[in-house]
């Protein structure tokens, strides 16, 4: 993995947690992570330096933990033989907002940080709360935790920005993600250039939980090249492939070799589409997992600019020799597969109600932040992409252009924001 491929994993989860009431600017949590990390994400997915601590389980962290080899300041020397025990995560979501946990279950000794009007204040505010134990500058020569904080948060700031550009997606439900081990094949991590529509599934395996086929997913992730994005049941819905809590990959969860996917949208499903599976059974609530099933796939028309009248298909219409999902779970609930995609409409209408009101932002701030930062950031990209092609290497120009392309998302959802069509 390589820096640009990290940012471009890792910032759209910034934003997102301080979207739900992160404490953390996302400048700040993409300069900590990049200083913890130097840029690569660990197995254990722990991007921060969260230790063990006292050991209790939280919401986020599951117990489970990792020793290695680490720099510890212990009596103003700095000594790189320490050992620590490190908490590890089924996700970088999970290691970001246990993070978030700590400070606001903290507030006798974060309370600053959490009050930090700025990233730069708020850089301050973590040395001064101990939050790291580098050495000062006078003892080791280095420049201290918060200045090496204050060198990359200017990198960022456009993160900061986009986190206040609140969606008006009404959030009803969390969507959590436990993402599979890869690559395997089960989760090739692939980038998917774009998400073009989307195929609604069901499990097909009556009285299983969104965990438990995550698990077994996880269990068999050598085994079976067959895969799926979301699993939603009556409690959870939880994505064990990216989609809609980070830049999303592609999933095998339709067969390359039938033509209907191509015949509707110019594209293969495993390419271009995001699979949501549906739980059913006698042991759960088929209706309220329909609710949470069809707000997370309303949900994800929005994320992605879909029409939810049309950009929705079934596996059975994709595959009809040989699937018949989700009607095995929609036939229970005495539904039509087009009765659910006008449950569908409906939702995205309720969850979007009032959106196009006003705008969020002023366009002549928006213009002025797209044309400052953003316009030199796409073509710096767009000139390394360039040189790697000249050059050869394919991996590189790919990251390069997925940095680009991210942030010329991220300039059109400003136009969005502020009233302007998009470019």
């Amino acid at each position: 993995m390589n820096r640009n491929e990290f940012i471009a994993i890792v910032a759209p989860v910034a934003v997102r947690v301080r979207r739900e009431g992160g404490p953390l600017f996302p400048s700040i949590l993409m300069a900590q992570t990049l200083l913890e990390t130097g840029g690569k994400i660990p197995e254990w997915n722990n991007i921060v330096g969260y230790k063990v601590g006292s050991g209790k389980q939280t919401k986020f962290w599951r117990g489970r933990s990792v020793n290695t080899k680490t720099r510890e300041v212990i009596n103003g020397v700095s000594d790189s033989n320490q050992r620590a025990d490190w908490r590890v995560y089924d996700s970088v979501y999970d290691c970001l907002k246990d993070q978030a946990l700590l400070f606001k279950n903290n507030p006798e000794r974060y309370q600053r940080v959490i009050d930090a009007p700025d990233p730069y204040t708020q850089a301050d505010a973590l040395y001064a709360c101990g939050y790291a134990t580098d050495a000062p500058k006078e003892i080791d020569g280095d420049p201290d935790y918060a200045e090496k904080l204050r060198g990359i948060i200017p990198r960022f700031e456009y993160l900061d920005v986009e986190a206040m550009t609140v969606s008006k997606f009404k959030m009803k439900y969390e969507i959590t993600s436990r993402y599979l081990s890869g690559p395997s094949k089960r989760r090739p991590c692939i980038p998917m250039p774009g998400v073009r529509f989307l195929v609604a599934h069901d499990t097909g395996n009556p009285g299983s939980t969104a965990a438990g086929n995550v698990s077994y997913y996880e269990r068999s992730r050598n085994d079976v090249q067959a895969s799926a994005h979301l699993f939603v049941d009556d409690q959870e819905i939880i994505e064990c492939i990216p989609l809609l809590t980070s830049s999303p990959e592609k999933a095998w969860h339709v067969v390359y070799n039938v033509s209907k996917d191509n015949e509707l949208y110019g594209c293969n499903a495993n390419d271009a589409a995001g699979g949501v599976e549906l739980c059913y059974g006698p042991r759960l609530n088929l209706h309220e997992a329909y609710k949470r099933y069809i707000w997370v796939l309303a949900y994800a028309c929005y994320r992605y600019g879909l029409n939810p009248a049309v950009d929705i298909t079934g596996h059975h219409i994709l595959d009809p020799a040989r699937k018949t999902d989700p009607m095995n779970a929609f036939q229970l609930l005495g539904k039509t597969f087009e009765q659910f995609i006008c449950d569908v409409v409906a939702e995205y209408q309720e969850c979007t109600k009032g959106e196009a009101e006003e705008p969020m932002l002023n366009a002549g701030v928006a213009n002025t932040i797209i044309d400052t930062w953003m316009s030199p950031a796409w073509k710096e990209l767009d000139a390394k992409r360039q040189e790697a092609e000249l050059a050869g290497d394919s991996t590189a120009a790919a990251a390069y252009q997925q940095q680009a392309e991210y942030i010329h998302w991220l300039a059109n959802e400003m136009r969005k924001a502020s009233g302007q069509p998009a470019q």
